[in-house]
């Protein structure tokens, strides 16, 4: 069972979302939506993060699944240190998804136990807001 959520997880990750970067009032409002999301990351309240999350990622994993996968790959590295964005990429196209507006924001993240990393959030325009629809760290 394990296996099958990463195989979710990283489905939703590994997607090459070719964008471009738009810098307007939906980019940072993207950018936003990314960071109040990654706080519910931070405090461990996996069940927050997975409620917060768009329909389609919800369809794709359950909240259990999700808070089991997250927490085995979160808390090993411990605390966070310190985030900041790196990226924000903006497509209308989702490999193997719907047509939408989709935005794939990276940061450049710090823990306790992992000095370097990267975490990717990707997000889709759902309801006029945005909702994240993966989650990945490297």
């Amino acid at each position: 069972m394990k296996n099958s959520i990463y195989v979710i997880i990283l489905f939703f990750v590994c997607l090459n979302i070719n964008g471009q970067s738009v810098e307007s009032l939906s980019d940072s409002a993207a950018i936003k939506a990314a960071e109040i999301w990654l706080v519910n990351i931070d405090k461990g309240d996996y069940s927050k993060s997975w409620e917060d999350s768009a329909i389609l990622f919800r369809k794709s994993v359950t909240k259990d699944q999700w808070k089991n996968a997250v927490n085995t790959v979160i808390e090993p590295l411990g605390e966070l240190v310190k985030r900041e964005m790196k990226s924000n990429k903006y497509s209308e196209q989702l490999p193997g998804g719907p047509d939408g507006k989709y935005s794939t924001v990276e940061f450049n993240s710090s823990f306790k136990n992992k000095k370097e990393s990267i975490e990717t959030v990707i997000l889709m325009l759902e309801d006029n807001e945005w909702k994240v629809i993966g989650y990945f760290i490297k």
